[in-house]
């Protein structure tokens, strides 16, 4: 057996078995003795197993080697080194094959096995490109028969298709003449004849047919026919705003699907003949010419202009000439602007109203599509754009023109808002001095650039009258206040200019803060000339100089007062409203702050005169001694000096006062504080005897006398204008004369104060309970003056611990006996304190 596997192994061997296997396989077979062999081995029989191996290569390489030594090997030694390897790699190979002989076996078994399949794989595949063949001969037959068919029946479609056309279209053209001799009753039905023409000729090329070459010509001349028609329509319409027109020539340009189109054109005509005029208007140039040649005409004599002489429009005679050529040429360009824009809201409206009966999409969808947005928003944004544009370049290139539109910016704009006023009853926008539409705030935004000049040339113009008036150095004799008709000069500049904004909100509130910070300068310096000094309070022999100028400085102030008044009353729903009575607030304070310390003053020195009535004995049994001619027996001696103080204030003070109402109220004031005084201080009077208690009743109605003929000068009756002033003097003489017992019952007397009642009552303990200011150890005026300044309350409380004063003392005695007057005082204090919680 062993023999047998030798001579198969060196049968395959000999015949080549190994290099039927490509040098990859013979790597396999080798690579199982790489555990056998050394390193070097491997390294030395790597070489034959590469990917193209040269032999040439190799046995050159070989040839060239050396030894370690360094000396040459010869061809012998490396033949004998090959054939030892080949023998050595024999051996090796038949040992692998012996060992691996059942797996070699079955792999030659595996091909003869596969090559057979490949054989019946090959006849089967002949057979089926054969049957291929027979087929793709009939097919291919068959299919250029196919073929040729088809491109028959295509342009057999084609030419029916361009005879159907061609028959549309002469059909069409038939209708187009009957159409067009029918007249333009027919013509909307021509335009959609006309547009499916076009549709036909755009989608079929019928070029060259003589039947639609003869129609071509007559086409074009009906389309131009009716287009013609359609715009006369269009502008006629809207001339005349006659809206059937209007609608009839949009529905003509729609069925030719042309509309939008021809909508945008013109809404460009209209902006490009606003364009022009705006040009026009603001041409510099053609403005000086126009002012040369009105300087000609009304010239009696000729002469030829300096060179150095200023342009015609900058000469200050000829300013408001020129100026008014502007507003001219400003007014007929607003009247072009008016024009066209009613034009364009009736197509506006013709244009929301009008639908396609196919898409169901307005016209007026249709056009904003195209031009990228609403009709009117689209044409103010470009007239606005383009005025901008324009008022920037002239102004730019004339200083006098930027002056001009500054200094007469109310015109300007005044103008603007004539147009939209007229704009908005056709657009249905709202538009007046605070509201205004989109399309008025596009454009009055653009004028707003000469707004902030013409508000501060304003400012100036009112600061510099209320200047005027007030002298920086005034000479000897000049008077160093305004006069009434200073105001009166300051109140008409006022008035001029809100008059002249008035239109504008915006612009008149802008105004009406100028107005108050003229107003506010005029106050300060009225404020800084009023004296402060002791003789601008004093009551003396005449008026001191201090005290006339406080009241000339007061009359300007009513006076301008009234004026603002009569102003808000004009502006009372304006934007103007809320200036003007900061003015007048601000005017009425200052007019307080004069008058109320002068008020102040005389009740002061009032009461000064009537606190003398302490020094006076009311309690004697003998009458008063008299002390003036006029004097009666049976009044105080105070009275004819009360009397005196207030005749001065009447005549010197309130006598020189035009305040108005304001004079009658502070007199009113005036007289109201010194019954009230009066009152205060004839409580507090002790020792008190019947006699007293008549001289003082005598006094209570020679006051009430002397205050009717006071206050009848401003028609005021004490018992009618100051009914409770005159019911409180009344019930006080009452209060003198009542009983003990009727005094548990004082607390009704209503218009008597809960204070003087109860100063009465301790009035009348003839000294047993002691008053708060003798507690206290205060005079009489300083004890008023406290009761001016403390609540009821507090002075409530004051009495109470007088009251205590008391009762400790009668404890401090040992008495068990109060005075009469001690529990209806306790009593009163209980209930005016409940009455006042």
């Amino acid at each position: 057996m062993h023999f047998l596997d030798q001579r198969i192994c060196n049968d395959l061997v000999a015949s080549g078995f190994t290099r039927t296997f490509p040098k990859p396989s013979l790597l396999k077979i080798i690579s199982p003795l790489a555990g056998k062999l050394t390193d070097n081995t491997i390294a030395e029989y790597r070489d034959f197993v590469v990917d193209g191996f040269q032999p040439a290569i190799h046995a050159s390489k070989m040839m060239i080697s050396t030894t370690e030594d360094g000396q040459e090997v010869g061809m012998s030694e490396i033949l004998g080194k090959l054939n030892y390897d080949i023998e050595y790699l024999g051996k090796k190979i038949n040992e692998q094959v012996l060992r691996h002989y059942d797996s070699l076996l079955n792999q030659v078994s595996e091909l003869n096995s596969v090559e057979s399949t490949m054989n019946t794989v090959k006849q089967r595949f002949n057979t089926m490109q054969s049957s291929f063949n027979r087929i793709k001969t009939r097919l291919v037959d068959q299919h250029s028969q196919i073929k040729q068919c088809s491109t028959q029946i295509d342009h057999a479609q084609a030419l029916n298709e361009v005879l159907r056309q061609v028959d549309h279209f002469l059909r069409l053209m038939t209708r187009l003449d009957t159409e067009i001799a029918a007249g333009p009753a027919e013509y909307a039905k021509t335009a959609i004849h006309i547009y499916e023409l076009e549709c036909i000729l755009a989608e079929s090329d019928l070029s060259g047919i003589e039947v639609v070459e003869m129609d071509l010509k007559k086409m074009s001349e009906f389309k131009t026919t009716i287009d013609t028609y359609a715009n006369t329509l269009l502008h006629d319409g809207l001339t005349e705003q006659n809206q059937a027109k209007v609608a009839e020539g949009l529905q003509i340009f729609s069925n030719m699907h042309t509309m939008p189109a021809k909508v945008a054109d013109l809404i460009n005509r209209i902006t490009t003949t606003i364009v022009q005029e705006i040009h026009k208007t603001f041409d510099v140039i053609s403005l000086n010419a126009e002012m040369k040649e009105i300087q000609q005409r009304s010239s009696t004599t000729g002469g030829v202009r300096r060179v150095n002489e200023p342009p015609v429009a900058s000469s200050s005679s000829n300013v408001a000439t020129w100026a008014n050529i502007l507003w001219t040429r400003t007014e007929k360009l607003t009247d072009v602007i008016y024009t066209l824009s009613v034009q364009l809201y009736l197509l506006d409206n013709l244009l929301k109203r009008k639908w396609d009966p196919v898409t169901r999409i307005s016209f007026q969808e249709e056009v904003v599509q195209l031009i990228g947005g609403d009709i009117p928003f689209v044409f103010w944004t470009n007239i606005a754009q383009l005025l901008d544009k324009e008022i920037k370049i002239v102004t730019k290139g004339s200083q006098f023109l930027l002056q001009v539109l500054q200094a007469g910016y109310p015109r300007f704009l005044r103008v603007f808002h004539d147009v939209f006023t007229r704009i908005s009853l056709v657009s249905g926008n709202t538009f007046n001095g605070v509201d205004k539409s989109f399309e008025s705030q596009t454009v009055l935004r653009i004028l707003s650039s000469f707004e902030s000049a013409y508000v501060s040339r304003s400012l100036t113009r009112l600061l510099d009258v209320v200047n005027s008036v007030f002298p920086d150095k005034p000479v000897p004799g000049q008077r160093v206040s305004a006069s009434r008709d200073d105001v009166d000069k300051i109140m008409r500049t006022v008035s001029s200019e809100l008059d002249v904004v008035k239109f504008d909100g915006n612009l008149l509130r802008m105004a009406s803060k100028n107005i108050l910070k003229a107003l506010h300068m005029y106050t300060v310096k009225c404020e800084n000339l009023s004296p402060t000094d002791t003789s601008a309070y004093q009551i003396g022999i005449s008026i001191s100089s201090s005290q006339q100028l406080n009241v000339d400085i007061l009359n300007c102030l009513s006076h301008a007062s009234d004026s603002i008044w009569r102003l808000l009353d004009d502006y009372e729903d304006t934007t103007a409203a809320v200036s003007l009575t900061d003015a007048v607030t601000t005017t009425t304070k200052l007019i307080q702050g004069i008058i109320e310390p002068l008020l102040m003053s005389f009740a002061c020195e009032l009461e000064a005169v009537i606190a003398k009535m302490h020094k006076e004995d009311y309690s004697s049994t003998q009458p008063a001694r008299v002390v003036a001619p006029r004097q009666s027996d049976t009044t105080s001696a105070y009275i004819p000096e009360l009397v005196t103080h207030l005749k001065w204030i009447a005549r010197e003070i309130l006598g020189r006062l035009q305040c108005g109402d304001d004079t009658r109220e502070w007199a009113n004031s005036l007289s109201t504080r010194t019954v009230e005084l009066l009152m205060r201080h004839v409580s507090l009077v002790r020792p008190l005897n019947e006699l007293g208690k008549l001289r003082i009743a005598a006094d209570l109605t020679q006051i009430e006398y002397v205050l009717n003929q006071f206050l009848g000068t401003y028609d005021i009756k004490l018992d009618v204008d100051l009914v409770e002033t005159h019911r409180s003097m009344r019930a006080f003489r009452h209060l003198l004369f009542m009983d003990q017992n009727e005094l548990a019952n004082a607390h009704q007397l209503t218009h008597l104060s809960p204070i003087i009642v109860l100063h009465h009552i301790i009035v009348r303990s003839n000294g047993a309970i002691p008053l708060p200011m003798q507690v206290r150890g205060w005079s009489p005026s300083e004890y008023s003056t406290w009761l001016d300044n403390h609540s009821l309350a507090q002075t409530l409380s004051l009495l109470e611990k007088s009251l205590l004063v008391y009762v400790s003392e009668v404890s401090r005695r040992g008495e068990t006996q109060y005075c009469i007057e001690c529990p209806i005082l306790r009593s009163l204090l209980t209930i005016y304190a409940k009455q006042h919680q």
